[in-house]
């Protein structure tokens, strides 16, 4: 055998060790495809979030621009009545 091939059988031994490292374990590939698949599952929720608030903000604009979806909000989810309205409740 050629001179210093030693020193070639054991950095090729270092070298398979680091790759068996890289392909198992906690820090691995095994770990990135993990956040892969996390970043995806954020991402879509960031979607649906972003399409949430997009609707909110068009219920807003419309709440804002009439007068009277305003006084029916104000009556139906918050029990409010008008200034000249009365309520009787019946037993």
């Amino acid at each position: 055998m050629p001179r210093g091939w030693r020193f070639w059988v054991l950095w090729a031994c270092v070298v398979a060790v680091f790759i068996g490292f890289s392909f198992a374990g906690d820090n691995g590939f095994e770990m990135a495809k993990r956040i892969r698949k996390q970043r995806e599952v954020i991402q879509q929720e960031n979607t649906m979030l972003r399409q949430s608030n997009d609707r909110l903000r068009q219920e807003i604009k419309l709440i804002q621009q009439d007068p009277a979806l305003l006084e029916w909000l104000a009556k139906e989810r918050l029990g409010m009545i008008g200034e000249n309205e009365r309520v009787y409740v019946f037993p």
